[in-house]
């Protein structure tokens, strides 16, 4: 009998559940998501920054409310803050 070598168990350890909000101002959106374990429990929002329908960054917030994430979205389509660009992933 011929054995094959297995693939490697791949492990998910977030998963995006659901969209809640999408802000958005001249050309910048934000949306924010929430993200579940694999057993469903909390794992914290996902922030995707937009600037002419392109993604320039996507943040991950584990251990912030929901009102902390809708206000990083907030802050970057209306320009208040500095965001690190240059890092896409934070």
């Amino acid at each position: 009998m011929r054995r094959t070598k297995e693939p490697p168990i791949t492990r998910h350890v977030s998963v995006s559940s659901g969209h809640l909000h999408t802000f958005w101002n001249e050309n910048k959106k934000a949306t924010v998501d929430l993200l579940k374990g694999v057993s469903g429990s909390f794992y914290g929002y996902k922030i995707e920054l937009f600037i002419d329908d392109k993604m320039v960054k996507e943040i991950l917030q584990h251990e912030t409310t929901e009102r902390y994430a809708e206000d990083t979205a907030e802050n970057f389509v209306m320009g208040w803050g500095h965001f690190d660009l240059d890092d896409p992933l934070d």
